[in-house]
């Protein structure tokens, strides 16, 4: 439980700081990287997909060619 509180606390301060420098709400700023991680995990999805369905060649696989 004490490791749990330890991290949320260290979350908090980084918001804190993160807010502060942007001059953003807190709110604001969870939004956004809560954004960004959505768009960035489903943008891996949608390239892994295409790399399933063969329409996208990874880069390790085309240097080899």
């Amino acid at each position: 439980m004490y490791r749990h509180s330890t991290i949320l606390k260290q979350q908090r301060i980084m918001l804190a700081r993160i807010s502060a420098e942007a001059g953003q709400t807190k709110t604001i700023v969870v939004e956004r990287a809560l954004k960004a991680y959505f768009d960035d995990y489903y943008d891996k999805q949608e390239k892994l997909c295409q790399i399933e369905e063969g329409l996208l060649v990874p880069v390790a696989e085309e240097k080899k060619r």
